[in-house]
């Protein structure tokens, strides 16, 4: 039985055999194929870290180049195959910037390449002429090896407007003495306009900064702000609002002054002159004339007769601007005005105009643009 299973062994042995010589033969010859037909492995990747990535400026007229300002931190570079002098070179990496905006497909706005293992973060600037695509646009950071292997991404905001920036605004809104009181130096400043760039903001308004609420061309270089009048209160500082909108400005953002449309003192802003024409009455349903929301205790006049104040506030207007550089103004309660205008009366009963609201408004308004355009 013993000898039966040894001839049996014997007799599987040969065709075992042939059958390794094909498996081997396959093998060999496959690793030989591999050695002719392979390249060298990829060298392996960068470490890369975008440590910076925005626009040189927030908000861009229509043409006007675009500037992206980037830095990158390589790391792990890898000498490269190619001789050279001594010098340490990581393979080439390329930078690629695309254009997000609206529904359309992104488009490669710009390139740039890095042959160069910096020891040092390597800062880059890259120009791209934008298309007329207004509004907002995204874009995006790309960082790529020889190899093709995508290393890093960024992404940032910024807009391209037609002239209209006010469609555009995503505004912070800080106390004037928060934001140009007298306490703050240019790092201060320059923290407030890194903090807005950082949150995507393009524009800034400056609330109560006023010495009184009808005062917007202050004659002294140092006040209190008529709504934050406690000791422990800073004073605004004239210089500060500047300074604060020439860095807004640097960055390509914008400096909006808020200012009380509806209200006026007749005493200090007209002097010498009746304010009774200022004034507005409303008429009650059984015929009383109501003086409209005077303020009692200041003797301010809430919501003057929008068409007599017209040329006056386009004047302040025009010389606040030419002192503080002011982009654009929002007008609080100007609506309301208009419309205690248009349906308003005089002491007498008289009806003040004939006008609507909307004509009330354009008249005011168009007034106070034509003034401040000459400037």
């Amino acid at each position: 039985m013993v000898s039966g299973c040894i001839q049996l062994l014997a007799g599987l042995r040969p065709p075992l055999i042939g059958a390794w010589a094909v498996v081997a033969s396959m093998v060999l010859g496959a690793v030989a194929t591999w050695a002719q037909e392979s390249k060298p492995l990829p060298h392996p990747p960068n470490a890369v870290q975008v440590l910076a990535f925005e626009t040189k400026k927030v908000m861009h007229e229509v043409g006007e180049p675009v500037t992206f300002l980037c830095t990158l931190q390589v790391s792990n570079a890898t000498p490269s195959l190619i001789p050279t002098q001594g010098e340490l070179v990581s393979p080439p990496l390329r930078v690629e910037v695309w254009d997000e905006h609206g529904l359309n497909e992104p488009v490669k706005m710009v390139e740039a390449r890095l042959d160069k293992a910096a020891r040092e973060p390597v800062s880059l600037e890259l120009v791209w002429q934008p298309s007329t695509g207004l509004f907002g646009h995204q874009a995006h950071l790309r960082v790529f090896d020889s190899a093709g292997r995508e290393l890093a991404q960024a992404h940032t905001l910024y807009e391209v407007a037609d002239g209209r920036w006010q469609h555009l605004m995503r505004f912070a809104a800080m106390g004037g003495h928060l934001a140009a009181g007298e306490h703050l130096g240019e790092d201060d400043l320059r923290r407030i306009v890194r903090a807005m760039r950082d949150a995507h903001l393009n524009t800034l308004e400056l609330f109560a900064w006023m010495p009184e609420p009808h005062d917007f061309t202050p004659e002294t270089p140092l006040w209190k702000s008529a709504y934050y009048r406690r000791d422990k209160d800073a004073r605004i500082s004239a210089e500060n609002i500047i300074r604060l909108g020439r860095l807004l400005h640097e960055n390509g953002m914008k400096l909006v002054a808020y200012n009380e449309t509806s209200v006026l003192e007749p005493s200090v802003s007209i002097p010498g002159q009746d304010a009774e024409a200022y004034k507005v009455y409303y008429r009650h349903g059984d015929g009383r004339l109501e003086l409209q929301a005077p303020y009692k205790t200041s003797g301010q006049c809430f919501q003057p007769n929008s068409l007599k104040v017209a040329d006056l506030f386009a004047r302040e207007m025009a010389e606040s601007v030419r002192r503080f550089d002011w982009d654009g103004i929002l007008m609080d309660s100007a609506t309301q005005a208009f419309y205690a205008t248009a349906n308003g009366h005089d002491a007498k009963g008289n009806r003040l105009t004939d006008l609507t609201p909307g004509q009330v408004g354009e008249r005011y308004v168009g007034t106070a643009r034509k003034a401040v355009h000459a400037v």
